[in-house]
């Protein structure tokens, strides 16, 4: 069953990464480094095979494409632009131009994928999955 969808996925995405427990996250109040250090120090790397459909993992990688594309060509020609000293408004209509490309992967990471979470007895948990998927997986004999 795919993670995104719920609809039966007869395909699964390696996903390989670091996951962090939840404590990390606040240790951001205390500034760049402190966060960093607590969460170099307290993530593990995992390596998972999950099921998505053909559809998911097309959707995923179109828009993540496409945010990639926006925010490198509005950053580029921003600064071009700037350089070739071109109106303060192309600098900055370009400049946007990346802001809604990072914003655009964002929101994709946020909708067409899925977060991977350290548990405090050292499991791993999927976020933002299909609910028939969660019920699937939390119903399945260990």
């Amino acid at each position: 069953m795919c993670a995104k969808s719920g609809l039966p996925a007869s395909e699964t995405v390696r996903v390989a990464g670091r996951a962090a427990p939840s404590w990390v996250a606040p240790t951001v109040l205390f500034g760049f480094l402190p966060w960093l250090l607590a969460r170099t120090g307290a993530s593990r790397r995992y390596e998972l095979e999950v099921p998505l459909t053909a559809d998911a993992w097309r959707r995923f990688r179109t828009f993540r494409s496409a945010g990639r594309a926006a925010a490198l060509t509005g950053l580029a020609c921003a600064a071009v632009a700037a350089g070739t000293s071109a109106a303060a408004s192309t600098v900055l209509v370009l400049a946007g131009v990346a802001i809604v490309g990072g914003v655009g992967l964002l929101v994709n990471e946020w909708v067409n994928w899925f977060g991977i979470r350290l548990s405090p007895d050292g499991e791993y948990g999927l976020t933002r999955v299909h609910p028939r998927f969660a019920d699937a997986v939390t119903r399945r004999p260990r």
